[in-house]
């Protein structure tokens, strides 16, 4: 991945995390760690609904990524 591209998917990624929280913080918060290559680190936090849909957090940033133009695995 060249820099360039790099600090492109860096923008979009910010922009998830800034959707994402809008919504859904203070219960989840996001955080960019890192990004790789292959790999985009991300940090939820917070008290999380561990009884109605635990995964359901993540699954709402893979839609938002999507919506963005990322493609994820």
């Amino acid at each position: 991945m060249t820099d360039s591209s790099n600090s492109k998917l860096g923008k979009i990624i910010a922009e998830a995390v800034e959707e994402y929280n809008q919504f859904r913080a203070p219960e989840v918060i996001a955080k960019l760690l890192s990004i790789t290559k292959d790999l985009i680190e991300i940090r939820f936090s917070g008290t999380f609904c561990l009884t109605c849909g635990f995964y359901d957090y993540f699954d709402d940033f893979k839609f938002i990524l999507e919506d963005l133009g990322v493609k994820q695995r």
